[in-house]
């Protein structure tokens, strides 16, 4: 069966998200910073694979779709950031962060994985399907 890769499968809606995917019996692999909590995630939810790293690393994209096998069934990117300051006190650094965070390396996933599956063999010979949803 084709897994699912989720960003942020160690936060608290990404692991939600691959808990109730498990219960239905989809394989899953799981991208986040912490190798240890991935590798306890992992370990509890079965059929569960996963790779370290950093969204803010446009290399770990690539990364993560080699390590997570020829066919994705598809994509939760739950990747989060909070900033509790009052509106008031927030600077135009906070913003540009926030936004390069959440915003920048979802639309790389998007391009990726659009490249991923639309590609012509003899350009990228390695063929996925993927399936985008808003949660």
């Amino acid at each position: 069966m084709n897994r699912v890769v989720i960003y942020g499968g160690t936060g608290g809606i990404g692991m939600a998200t691959a808990r109730a995917l498990r219960k239905r019996g989809i394989p899953l692999h799981l991208a986040a910073r912490d190798a240890g909590r991935l590798e306890e995630v992992a370990a509890d939810l079965g059929e569960t694979t996963f790779t370290a790293g950093d969204v803010t690393d446009p290399a770990h994209f690539a990364i993560v779709t080699q390590e997570a096998g020829d066919t994705l069934a598809g994509l939760v990117y739950a990747v989060g950031t909070i900033n509790l300051k009052p509106l008031a006190k927030l600077t135009a650094d906070d913003a540009v962060t926030d936004f390069s965070f959440k915003c920048l390396p979802l639309a790389f996933v998007h391009v990726f994985f659009f490249f991923h599956v639309t590609a012509p063999p003899e350009i990228y010979p390695r063929r996925s399907v993927a399936s985008f949803r808003c949660l």
